[in-house]
């Protein structure tokens, strides 16, 4: 008797409505930061630049642009290395290209 009032309530549960998410996690999204920055670093790629340097290159602010970073390094799009000319705190970044790409990159920078 007790199982079957318990599956009354169950059965009685309204589902959550389920809602559309415009911006899903692990997205990057056209014209945001993270795609500017990746960008940059793109059609920049042998050079290393800093954090500064993207940040004046993409019109966008530090804190942005750190971000963008923070989340591009996590996702192995770009790599970083400490700048020998400062502390090593200040890091130097650089987009992490494939073969394939190097080749076209190399072809449009004569």
């Amino acid at each position: 008797m007790v199982w079957q009032l318990l599956l009354l309530q169950k059965q009685q549960r309204p589902r959550p409505p389920s809602y559309y998410n415009p911006r899903p996690a692990g997205m990057i999204l056209p014209g945001s930061t993270t795609e500017l920055v990746l960008c940059e670093l793109r059609a920049r790629y042998p050079v290393w630049q800093s954090r500064s340097q993207i940040a004046c290159s993409v019109g966008k602010n530090r804190g942005a642009v750190q971000w963008a970073l923070l989340y591009l390094m996590q996702q192995k799009l770009i790599k970083a290395v400490p700048d020998v000319n400062r502390n090593p705190r200040y890091l130097r970044y650089q987009a992490i290209v494939k073969y394939a790409e190097r080749k076209e990159l190399s072809s449009k920078n004569p």
